[in-house]
Formats: structure tokens, sequence, C-alpha cells
């Protein structure tokens, strides 16, 4: 059995085929060897071409079209991304969604508010169009007499019995002798018995039919598969204003910590701002205030012995240095993951959600096409009895003449949806996504005063770890350790050492 393992595969190099030999029944056998498989990928290989759609995709030659893109369409999903694109500014996922197709499709489907058959000539009502082959019905004259002869004789017993009762009984007879010719004229009327008999009948069927086809005309759930698109579309647009406001609110954070960094370069011991002299920077020292950036961030005028004059100093100092910035760099690879991190739950949502609006598209497309399909009965046997129907009525019609009417079959029969059902489409067509609440302020850690120091303590001044310079304390305005003390070296931002309190 070990030399039939390493029998050769006289088969075309076909990674397909060898996938079927290696794990199918005869595997342990047949299995490719590593330099089969090498020349198989290979030729695989040679043969592939570039889609002219997207140059991620690539497919056999022998294929008519690119069985990627078929894939990325129905599944609204992109399959392949570029590893040479910059996707640190952005997520790593993009909406393919046309919405503007998907709306056309969705103007394509019309909306069924009032459901009726269409049946053709042949259920419509109406004189029948065969030719009368008689205009007057046999025994009209007789029935006509007949008639007078009853009335005169009602009327010869009604008046005539008061004067003389041989009157009465004169004109019951002649009431009898009516009544006889009336019934007489009724035996020579029309012979079609049994083509009214068939007719009811048949028609009896029919209506039967078309109360069963109208109940599965669902025209409460084509509503509410409607309203609910339009408010899943209404969501999706909740939802990218969200994803928006997130990436503009990523771009002012970043904007405003890398004019921050740059501001914090500026000291306000080594500045020269009119008015501001060793005592006020010690005191703007003491409540954290060092750098322009932390003279955007605090009310300068609440330290002690900086007036309004002065404040307007620092102020303007601030926005002069501000003024040298010129826009920030570029994210860093974290700040990007983190926008990633920010904006991967909306992202799963408006991938959830579009995938939905594909399915509800599509469910109903179905519904709409079923009530067209009952709205025109096309099955063989309907259409027989249709024109079993007509045969009847110009058989009928032959035998009675030009007053014989049919009836039309699909005037009964109309169907609208119900009221609850509109309201509760209405209600749908508005969405189900709550707007987001408008973005605050960063939250801001307010300026606390450090605390005094016992009578008769001294602090220490330590020397900087790096350079040996003495140290100043400072207070951290951002970070994890953001509004507590730690010692800085006073060549900032020459030297970054630190010393922690």
């Amino acid at each position: 059995p070990w030399r039939r393992r390493t029998q050769t595969i006289r088969s075309p190099a076909n990674p397909v085929r060898f996938i079927e030999t290696a794990f199918g029944p005869s595997g342990p056998r047949l299995r490719p060897t590593a330099q089969q498989w090498l020349d198989a990928i290979d030729e695989l290989q040679k043969g592939l071409r570039s889609c002219g759609a997207s140059q991620l995709h690539h497919y056999s030659s022998a294929a008519t079209e690119c069985p990627w893109c078929r894939m990325e369409k129905a599944t609204q999903t992109r399959l392949f991304v570029d590893p040479k694109a910059n996707l640190g500014a952005g997520p790593t996922w993009q909406s393919i969604f046309d919405e503007t197709a998907f709306r056309a499709q969705l103007a394509s489907v019309p909306l069924v508010n009032n459901f009726s058959f269409n049946l053709g000539p042949m259920a419509a009502g109406g004189r029948s169009t065969a030719a009368p082959a008689q205009q007057n019905p046999p025994g009209s004259s007789l029935k006509k007499i007949g008639w007078w002869v009853t009335a005169g004789g009602v009327a010869v017993l009604l008046f005539g019995s008061e004067s003389s009762p041989d009157a009465a009984g004169f004109g019951m007879a002649v009431a009898a002798v009516g009544g006889a010719m009336l019934l007489w004229s009724r035996f020579l009327g029309y012979k079609d018995g049994p083509q009214q008999a068939e007719l009811k009948n048949l028609d009896d069927r029919l209506r039967e039919r078309l109360e069963r086809l109208m109940g599965e005309a669902d025209l409460d759930a084509a509503h509410l598969a409607h309203g609910r698109i339009h408010g899943l579309l209404a969501d999706r647009r909740t939802l990218l204003q969200q994803r928006q406001s997130e990436e503009d609110r990523f771009k002012r954070d970043h904007e405003e910590a890398s004019l921050n960094e740059f501001l914090d370069k500026f000291l306000i011991a080594s500045a020269k701002i009119d008015g501001i002299g060793p005592a006020n920077v010690s005191a703007l020292r003491s409540w954290g205030i060092e750098t322009a950036t932390d003279i955007r961030r605090h009310n300068v005028r609440d330290v002690s012995g900086i007036g309004k004059v002065k404040a307007e100093a620092l102020n303007t100092w601030s926005r002069k240095m501000a003024g040298r910035f010129q826009g920030s760099q570029a994210p860093s690879p974290s700040q990007q993951a983190d926008l990633r991190r920010r904006l991967e739950g909306v992202n799963q949502k408006i991938r959830a959600n579009e995938e939905l609006l594909n399915r509800e598209l599509g469910r109903y497309k179905e519904i709409s096409n079923r009530i067209e399909s009952l709205r025109n009965v096309r099955d063989p046997e309907f259409q027989a009895q249709l024109r079993r129907r007509v045969e009847l009525a110009d058989e009928i019609s032959k035998i009675r003449g030009a007053s014989f009417v049919v009836s039309d079959l699909s005037s009964r029969f109309q169907k609208k949806p119900r009221e609850t059902t509109l309201a509760e489409a209405d209600r749908m067509r508005r969405g189900s996504i709550v707007p987001a609440a408008p973005i605050s302020t960063p939250y801001q850690a307010p300026l606390r005063r450090p605390p005094l120091r016992p009578a008769g303590t001294q602090t220490v001044t330590p020397k900087c770890p790096q350079c040996g310079s003495p140290m100043l304390k400072r207070l951290a305005s951002r970070g994890r350790n953001s509004g507590s003390f730690f010692w800085g070296c006073t060549r900032f931002p020459t030297c970054k050492g630190t010393r922690n309190i």
C-alpha cells in the first residue's frame, strides 16, 4: 500500500482538482506532492487577470465576470483593503452603500394603496356582445294582456262588490283568468334555465377563488415594509451625522492638543511682558501657571497681584504666541488608532443598518411582486372558466335578447390597507434612533492653589536628575496626573527632567 501512495497524479495541474483529490475519498492514496502544488499554483497565477473596476480584484481568465465585484455588490461589504492605503486618520472600514441607487430601486417598486383584480374583458359587466336572435321574448304579449285582465278583475272586485254581489263574483273570475294568463306566459318564456344555473354556479366558484386570492394580497405588510425602509434610511442619516461629529471632534481635539503642545514651549519667566515682574511670575507659578498654555486655560485675574491690566497683557502675549502656530502635524499612530476605536461602534451600527436595508428591500420586492401576481390571475383553469362564462353569456343573450346584462366579477373586490397600518408606517418612517446629545466642552480641572505649609517648615528644592539644574514645582495640566504637582526642570523645554513630589 505504501507504494501506491507515491503514485503520480496524471491529471492537469488544477488546484481545485488537487483539493478534491487530497481531501476526498482517494486522499490517502493520491495526495499531491509539494512540487505538484507549486506547479498548480504557478499555473493558476499565470491565468489570473485584473478586474477593470478594482485593482485589488484578481480572478481566473476562464470566468466571464469578476466574482469579487458580484459578492461585494450583493453583500454591500468591501472584501479587500489596499495595504498601501493610509488608513491612520480614518476608520479601516468604508461604506460602499449607494443611497441614490438604493432609493432608485425602492422607487421602481410601486406602493399599492388600492388593490383590485385586472381580469380583462371576460370578467367585465355589461350587456353581451352577441347578436340577439329575438327582440321580444315569447309570451310577452300574453303577459301584458294577463296583467291588464288581472288588474280589471281586481278593480271590479273592489268597486263592484258594494253595488251587486254578482259583480264581486265576476271580478274574482276575471282576476283568476288574468292570473292563469300570467302563469301561462311564464311557461312560454325563455328556455335558458340550464345556462342560467351553470352561469350562477360558475360565478360562485369564481368569486370564491377571488376572495381567497384577495386575502393573500397583504397590503398591510407592503406598507409596513415600505415604512420600515424609510425609517432605516433616516437612522442611517443620523448615524452618518454621529460619525461626522465624532471625526470633527477628533480634529478639534487634535488641533487643540497640538496648539497646547506648541504653547508649552513659551515660559512666562523667559518672556518680556509689560508689567509682569519676578514677583508676578512667582505668584503665577504658585498657581501652576508657567506657560502660554496655562494662561489660555485659566483666569489669571484670580492670582494675587494680577489685576485687569496685567491679565490683559498676559492674554495678549499668549495670543501672540498662538499666532506663530503653523498648524498641527499629522496624527500619530496612537492617535489614529484612538480614532478608529472611537468610530468602530458607529461603524458597526452603520454596517448592520445597511445589511438590514438590503434585506428589507428584498422582502418589500417579494411582497409587491406577490400582490401584482395576484392582481393578474393567469392560471389556465381560471382563464378557462372565464371563457366559459363568456360563452354562457352569449348563449343566454341569444335567447333573451338585448335585455340580458352580465354582472362584473371584479367590481365587488376592492381592498385598501387599514388605517392603523398607515399610522404605524408613518411612525416608522421617522426612524428609531434618538439623536445624539450635543457634545459638551471637555472637562477642565478647576484651578487649585497649593496648600499652605505649616510655619517653621522649609521646602528643599531638588536637583534635576538629567542636568543637575534647580527644579520648580509645577501643576500637571493633562494626562493621568492632571491636577497634581510635580518637580520640573527650570531649563524646560530644553531639559524635560521631572521628579515626583
